[in-house]
């Protein structure tokens, strides 16, 4: 029995052991995905240098270029996501986030948490102490990162987030069941995350009724119900 416990430790240490370093990235974040739930957060393990304006005094005299080196993060949600809402972990060394391409002068998405009113393709909310970026897609569009700025009267960057997005599945819908799922079927069927067994019929459907966009389809079943893809 007591070598039957030692074996199991072993094999348990060397299954952790064999985990990718990211499956833990996402504990050390300096922010939280709260949308989309189920969102992938890991540190890349590199660094970007960001450029940003020093100037001397409230007056804006002797401007200078400066570069800081930060972490760079990403987030990968579902393909399609329109929106991010993400809390930094602690907003009070934080003032606001954007995003844009070193090819643009004006950002597509800032948010201050100061000054929310002046929001653009993004919000603040006060109660959440949280950013929300809409229009995801296009804020990010080109591999454009959010970049976040701390609250150092110029704004310093301190931190730099890409959203990737995962593909969607092959399938054009996904139903609910049990069981195993075809190979050649061009979709899933799901229950508590087990794939339903589904095959494909000898029957073709066909749509149109003589139109130019007619068009033939083919149709699979399941020991729960007959699906069509059209």
């Amino acid at each position: 029995m007591e070598k039957r416990i030692v074996s199991f430790l072993l094999a348990l240490v060397m299954a952790v052991s064999l985990l990718p370093v990211s499956a833990f990235a996402a504990e050390d974040a300096p922010f939280t995905v709260l949308a989309p739930t189920g969102a992938a957060v890991e540190k890349t393990g590199r660094t970007e240098k960001v450029e940003w304006t020093w100037c001397e005094g409230e007056e804006y005299k002797n401007p200078q270029t400066r570069y800081a080196e930060v972490d760079v993060w990403t987030v990968t949600v579902p393909e399609n996501t329109q929106s991010l809402k993400l809390k930094l972990s602690d907003t009070t060394k934080y003032h606001y986030i954007d995003t844009y391409l070193p090819s643009e002068d004006n950002p597509r998405m800032f948010v201050n948490m100061d000054y929310p009113e002046e929001a653009i393709g993004g919000s603040w909310d006060s109660e959440a102490q949280a950013y929300q970026v809409d229009k995801l897609p296009a804020c990010t569009k080109g591999d454009a990162p959010i970049t976040v700025w701390n609250n150092d009267y110029w704004g310093i960057p301190t931190l730099r987030i890409y959203v990737k997005f995962a593909p969607a599945e092959d399938a054009p819908f996904v139903l609910k069941a049990d069981g195993q799922a075809a190979e050649d079927a061009p979709f899933v069927l799901k229950a508590d995350g087990q794939a339903v067994a589904v095959e494909k019929t000898p029957i073709t459907g066909y749509t149109g009724g003589g139109r130019n966009d007619s068009a033939t389809f083919p149709i699979y079943r399941s020991n729960t119900a007959s699906i069509s893809e059209q």
